[in-house]
Order: structure tokens, then sequence, then C-alpha cells
């Protein structure tokens, strides 16, 4: 919930910033986007805890592109699994924060990479619905990716971080695979 808290936010700064320039063909303006996916490693390690399992994964990102091969965005990348245990719990980790798209050339198909330093944060849903979470901390996050039609790009994404938990500290990793698009 605190990923979905902080997209919402970047949401209504950035839509009552820039609407005169949405959606007009061009990278250079006002951008939205999302993806949909699969993160074959959603990892996290703690003391007496060493969990990896394959999970759902998305993103959603909204911005500004400064030219047609570079963008600057706010994103939220995260992942949900359930780990291996007899209770039915269900985590959820994630980067959120300013990240930067350069794409190759200023039109499809093209090669882009994504890099971006914010917030990781954890929470999970414990099976009488009651939901928790631990602090969040420094998140990374870096990838690449094809944009292979005008608005329609796959991407391999790689984030990370450390959250500070009710006993001692969670470290994070999602590996993740994602088709996704991007209005602009």
């Amino acid at each position: 919930m605190r990923l979905l808290r902080y997209t919402l936010c970047a949401v209504i700064v950035l839509a009552v910033a820039s609407p005169s320039m949405a959606f007009n063909g061009k990278r250079k303006g006002f951008v939205l986007g999302g993806g949909l996916g699969v993160a074959p490693v959603a990892r996290i390690e703690s003391e007496g805890i060493d969990e990896s399992r394959v999970g759902f994964a998305s993103n959603f990102l909204i911005g500004y592109g400064w030219d047609e091969q570079n963008l600057l965005v706010f994103e939220g990348n995260g992942t949900t699994f359930k780990p291996d245990t007899d209770l039915d719990v269900t985590f959820s980790q994630g980067f959120a924060g300013p990240t930067w798209y350069h794409y190759f050339k200023p039109v499809a198909p093209t090669f882009f990479t994504v890099a971006g330093v914010g917030f990781y944060s954890f929470w999970y849903d414990i099976e009488d619905g009651e939901e928790d979470s631990n602090d969040s901390g420094l998140g990374l996050m870096g990838g690449v990716g094809y944009e292979f039609a005008r608005h329609w790009q796959v991407s391999f994404v790689v984030n990370g971080g450390k959250t500070d938990g009710p006993i001692n500290d969670v470290t994070h990793l999602n590996v993740e695979v994602l088709i996704g698009g991007v209005a602009f």
C-alpha cells in the first residue's frame, strides 16, 4: 500500500503540473506508463531467513521527457509473492523513486537503459487480513530494455534495497521481466 500511496502522490503532482504537453505523440513532454510481468527472482534475506521465489511483477511510471531520448520519471516497481511457509501470507516488496530512461534512438524500434535511486519498501498481508510493513530504506534500480513498437516495450530490471524490520534489517532483491506501454 505504501507504493500505491507514493505513486498516487506523484500522479497528482505531475498531472497538475504539465497537462498542456500530455500525449502529443513525442517523448518530449508528459509521459505515463506501466507494465506487468514476472519476477523469476523475488528474494528476501535476513538473520535466519533466506527466501527466493517466483513472483508477479508490475511497474507504474509518470514523469517528463526532456527530449526524444531521455525521460525523468517517478517509478513504482514491485513484486508480490508467497513465501514457503504454512501460514497464508503474501510478501510485497519494491522500489519507488526518481528514475532515468535513456532511449538510444528517438523512435522505435530502439534499445533503452533505466536507472534509479529511491526508497525500497516491504510489506506483508497475514492470513487474518492484517497488513504490516518494515520501515523503508534506500533502494536502487537498473535495467535494459527494447521498445519494439511505438509506446510498447519489454524490459529486464533488477531492483533491491534494505528495510528495517522490528527485529533486524532485511535485504531485498527483485529480478523482473516486464512488458509495458508508455503513453507520450
